[in-house]
């Protein structure tokens, strides 16, 4: 999706959209947000009934839930993220308890507690753009994306991540190679200059 004429709408799926829910997709950011937020996944009628998934101008992941009349729950999730790079994010709602966990790569980043989360059915599902409005385009690509009728555990989320193996890093032209050796001797700038740890010793490095 180009960030700028691009997205994806369903405009079925909020009517029946469950109360508690995960949702998990895959994506890949090609530029961060020229704007505050570029939406990932949003079901959001821009009245405080609904939801929605977003990448920051900063490149965190945000997820908002709202209740109406005048709820509006923000989670961001750390850290950046980096472009050309796949990442999997999860969003779990259980509304009985109105629990809910932000996941990245399957790792929980950050949770809430709003009972009664309001769902939006007068507007369609939108990838890649604003569901409320023409804007908050998303320069991304996206993939295996699925939404869930039950709110998944900690360990069913992990588990799925599990399923999959990312691609390979895109390789990256203003470098040769790059070895941080927090990962043996594997070459992270994505143009497959790995080596291996020979009689090596582990000792603190450098933080950055």
């Amino acid at each position: 999706l180009n960030g700028y004429s691009d997205w994806i709408e369903e405009p079925s799926l909020p009517q029946s959209m469950p109360d508690s829910f995960t949702l998990r997709t895959w994506i890949k950011l090609h530029a961060y947000p020229t704007s505050a937020y570029g939406m990932v996944a949003a079901s959001y009628g821009g009245n405080y009934k609904g939801w929605f998934l977003a990448v920051s101008a900063e490149g965190k992941v945000v997820f908002l839930g709202t209740k109406a009349p005048s709820v509006a729950l923000w989670l961001v999730a750390s850290p950046v993220l980096a472009l050309e790079r796949w990442y999997s994010i999860s969003v779990t709602y259980h509304r009985p308890s109105g629990a809910g966990v932000l996941y990245l790569d399957g790792v929980a980043r950050s949770q809430f507690f709003l009972p009664g989360m309001e769902i939006e059915s007068n507007r369609p599902l939108t990838f890649g753009r604003s569901s409320w409005h023409n804007g908050y385009y998303l320069n991304f690509a996206i993939d295996e994306t699925r939404i869930d009728p039950v709110a998944r555990s900690a360990t069913g989320v992990a588990a799925d991540f599990a399923t999959f193996t990312p691609p390979a890093p895109v390789p990256n032209p203003a470098l040769t190679a790059e070895w941080t050796f927090t990962n043996q001797a594997q070459d992270v700038s994505g143009n497959a200059h790995h080596g291996s740890l020979l009689g090596t010793q582990e000792i603190p490095g450098v933080l950055g």
